[in-house]
Formats: C-alpha cells, structure tokens, sequence
C-alpha cells in the first residue's frame, strides 16, 4: 500500500495490502513481472499480486511475436521501410529494416549523383558540349550546358521574345583566334565589330530583328544568324483613382488583360478593372497583355472614411494632425520605419528609427492630405495626415 499523509511532513510509506477494492484500476510493470491494482481515495493504495501472464508480442503476425506471452506489452516490431520519401515506403510498419529504395542517380560521376540513391532511374546528367560540329564535343554528355567552342561563327541568345524596352544577351560560342575579326548585325542598325564573348542590346522599338554574326580569319569567312526576335509594345502605365464617397477603387485597365491589385506590395483583390477595397494603405495596379507584357501604376494612399485606421495594442502617437512644420511621433519599437506618402502614392518623406521609439520629424511639403504608414517588423499601421499652411 502507497500512503500519503497530508501535513507539514508530507509523509508517504509503501506495503501491501488485503483484498483487492473496488473501483481499481490495473497498473502492469513488467520490471517486476507483477500487476498493480491503483485505487484513489484519501490515500493512495497500490494492491500487489503475483502475476501469471507473462509479458510480450501477441501478434503472430510481428517480427517478435512471442507465442509464450500472455499479456502484449505493446511492444510488437513489423518490419518495413519508413522512410516516407522511399519507393517502398510501408506505413503500417514501425522498425525500419533496411529495405527502403531510393530513386536517383548512382553514378559517381554524374553531375547530379544523389549519394542517397539505391536504385539509378536513368535521370543521371553529363553536363557537356552535345553539339557535334563544336570543337569541344562531347560524346559522354547529355546535357547541353552551353560551353560548346566553334571555329566558324557560333552565337546563342538568351530570348527570342521581349517587351519594349527589350534587354537580351547575345554569347559568342565562336573560338576566336588572335588574328580573327568579328562583327554583329543586330537588325536594328546598331553594328558591333569587336570578338565579345558576351554582349547586351536593347530594342527600345517593337518589331521583328534578326542578328547576324559575321566572324572573318584572313581569307575564310563564316556567318551565323538568330531571329527573328519578337519585341512587343508594353502597355502604357495604367492610372489609379479611388472615390470616398462610394469607397471605389478603379484603373483605365483593359478587362481582357490580366489585373492584379496590390496592397503595399502585396497582392490583393479581385482581377477586375474597379472593386471596394477594405482597408487603408497604399493601393497599385499591374496589367499583362496577351503578349505577357506588364506595366504597373504608381501607388495611390486611400483613407476609407469611417474605417479605423489602426488598432494598437501598444503606446503609437502621432501628434499633432492637422501639421505645419514639424511632427512629434511615439512609435511601438524602436526600429520601426515611417513613410509619408502623397494623396498620388508618390513617397515624400521615410524616417528609420534607431534605438528610440520617439522622434519630432521636420514637415517640409505642401499643404494637403498625406498617407503615413509605420511598419514595426511585421505589423503595419496607416493614418492620414493632413498638412496645413
């Protein structure tokens, strides 16, 4: 029997007991081969007797079944894989026995060998030259990697396809000797005549250009030619406006095209032309065409009247509102970052706390209605700001 005896001793003593109570519940330890009987009442009592059963795997089914045992223990093995990300990976089982198989390359001298492999899925790459007319092919890669060296003139390009400004990239693969001449044709009457190994262009103009490369060694001449490179017009920036009266946010926005709003960078609302925002901050808009060339708006604050433009759990003073020349602010940590923005979304003013949650910030802008967003490592608060003459 187990006693506790309450009182300033807390005094607790062990012993057997008689018959077993009722209302008992059966405790097994198997260190002692015997079972317990625990009742609660003002004390506790633990009633021992000898067990018969003896402990072990009941599952005929498991690696460790004792056929001998008369009480499981819990302690049955099913022999499998458990690794989840295997082939054969076996839920039900619970002590790994080694048969766990890995897709992946076992090549040691691949350049994408997966060390933890144990059976090769045929996806081992050789990174090399694959082109047979090049001067350094390589008949074991696989796997071009754009390191191919020619004696004739060679060029590859980056893409094929832009947007107005356009920027592509132009790799001379040619192996150019000391005496060698070269020269680049890029369709739009810019002409480059030096052996670059890389050279950027950019197409302001929509159109279809064709670069040629003409590369010359005393008497031999060799030509290469790309295109045409497809340069579409970008869309023009679409505009934002915002009407508190009815809480309207709406672009010039083409509703063929795809729309995308943003909320202080983060994207938001529904893909149309006009909609209701819900909260204050900073809202832009972005288009794609059809030719998946995008343009953005500038940012635009909106002040929804009559919605609560902060919460905080913390002390956050901005004071006074309206301004004129100065504002004294209380922020809640000390690295927070203030921003002022223009009713037109256009920054005027960003000040960065450093060690101190109070500053007076000089106002040198005209008079109007201001947007003034403070981030505070992952929380954001906006209100308006009005500045007065």
């Amino acid at each position: 029997m187990v006693g506790h005896e309450g009182g300033p001793e807390e005094r607790m003593h062990i012993a057997r007991s008689g018959p077993t109570p009722p209302f008992s519940s059966l405790l097994y330890f198997p260190e002692i081969t015997q079972l317990f009987y625990l009742e609660k009442c003002p004390m506790v009592r633990i009633h021992v007797f000898n067990s018969t059963f003896s402990p072990g795997c009941t599952d005929p089914f498991a690696m460790n079944y004792d056929e001998n045992a008369g009480i499981d223990d819990g302690c049955c093995r099913y022999p499998g894989c458990t690794f989840e990300e295997a082939t054969n990976y076996d839920p039900d089982a619970n002590f790994d026995d080694g048969s766990c198989n890995f897709l992946g390359c076992t090549d040691t001298t691949a350049d994408n060998y997966n060390p933890n492999a144990t059976e090769d899925d045929g996806t081992c790459e050789y990174w090399g030259c694959t082109d047979i007319n090049a001067n350094n092919y390589d008949e074991t890669a696989n796997v071009d990697d754009g390191s191919c060296e020619y004696n004739e003139a060679a060029m590859i390009v980056d893409t094929l396809t832009g947007c107005t400004p356009a920027t592509i990239t132009i790799i001379n693969q040619t192996d150019v000797l000391p005496e060698g001449e070269c020269e680049f044709n890029l369709g739009d009457g810019t002409i480059i005549t030096t052996c670059e190994e890389i050279i950027e262009h950019t197409f302001d103009a929509p159109g279809e250009y064709f670069i040629t490369y003409t590369y010359t060694v005393g008497e031999f001449e060799s030509t290469a030619e790309i295109g045409p490179i497809v340069v579409s017009d970008s869309p023009a920036q679409p505009v934002v406006s915002y009407n508190s009266e009815t809480n309207t946010l709406s672009c010039d926005c083409n509703e063929d095209w795809t729309i995308q709003w943003f909320l202080d960078g983060d994207p938001v609302g529904p893909a149309a032309s006009s909609w209701s925002p819900g909260f204050n901050g900073l809202y832009s808009v972005q288009v794609i065409d059809p030719n998946d060339c995008s343009a953005e708006s500038d940012a635009l604050g909106v002040i929804i009247v009559g919605l609560e433009t902060y919460t905080v759990q913390e002390e956050l003073l901005i004071y006074p509102n309206p301004a004129t020349t100065w504002l004294q602010t209380v922020v809640p940590c000390a690295n927070a970052i203030l921003s002022i923005n223009a009713s037109n979304g256009a920054l005027v003013e960003e000040y960065r706390y450093s060690g101190s949650r109070q500053a007076k910030i000089d106002l040198n802008h005209s008079p109007g209605v201001y947007v003034i967003t403070i981030r505070c490592n992952e929380l954001v608060w906006t209100e308006r700001l009005i500045i007065k003459p």
